[in-house]
């Protein structure tokens, strides 16, 4: 067993050991973990509690921190394996800490993408889109709007290929109204916030899918240039095929 970088966390009675940092955003950081009462590989996750939404949520007594609210929602019925699963999570004085499950091996796909030198075929785009589609499209049919899928909130696993949309940090409850402001990833905004000043959840979700599998296929983000040749169809690039990436 590996020498904790902190003191063992108990949560609702279960102690983690905490091996390593493996991640760190705008909206906290994340450690692998162990559960000791089992074994299993998890993450957790520490935010700070300044500032946040808190939502109340059928099911839970209090009010719960907005990122934890939305991954109870997105999960809230049949289990859809592209979306962590939270485990356990606890609210102290100044943070919450969340459990969540950790697949490996793995890694995100800004990582999976500069080990295969910045692009991948378009058969393993493919199994990846399919993927991410069914995530972002759980959510909102479960009322939660993500808004900030990209390539560093993919987990993929390396044996399976399978991937887990993370981090609801940014997101929303999904509403049929339009949206004022924009928290995520500025290479994944809508054009339309850029122009009106307002965007829809569910168009604004089909955007960040087409910003990703741009990215996944030439490894750049699109430059205007290439959004207006795609608006025109008359778009390509050396090395991709004609036809379309089917998508189930």
């Amino acid at each position: 067993m590996s020498t904790p970088i902190f003191p063992l966390t108990d949560i609702n009675s279960c102690s983690y050991e905490i091996v390593r940092k493996i991640g760190e955003g705008g909206f906290g950081e994340v450690y692998a973990g162990i559960r000791l009462t089992d074994g299993l590989k998890v993450a957790l996750k520490f935010a700070d509690n300044t500032g946040i939404k808190w939502f109340d949520i059928e099911g839970c007594a209090e009010p719960v921190p907005r990122e934890i609210g939305l991954l109870i929602l997105a999960n809230k019925g049949p289990r859809v394996p592209h979306i962590i699963q939270l485990l356990d999570w606890e609210k102290q004085a100044e943070q919450y800490i969340m459990v969540l499950e950790r697949p490996a091996p793995s890694e995100d796909l800004l990582r999976f993408l500069d080990r295969h030198r910045g692009t991948i075929e378009e058969d393993v785009a493919s199994v990846i889109m399919q993927q991410a589609t069914l995530a972002a499209q759980t959510c909102c049919q479960r009322g939660v709007l993500h808004r900030d899928i990209k390539l560093e909130n993919l987990l993929i696993n390396l044996n399976t290929l399978e991937v887990k949309l993370i981090d609801f940090g940014c997101g929303e409850i999904l509403k049929n109204e339009g949206y004022t402001s924009f928290s995520g990833t500025a290479q994944y905004c809508p054009p339309e916030y850029h122009t009106n000043g307002e965007y829809h959840g569910e168009p604004a979700t089909v955007w960040s899918l087409g910003i990703l599998l741009f990215t996944l296929l030439c490894g750049t983000f699109p430059e205007s240039e290439d959004l207006e040749k795609l608006n025109d169809n008359i778009w390509t690039k050396d090395g991709l095929s004609q036809g379309e990436i089917f998508i189930q």
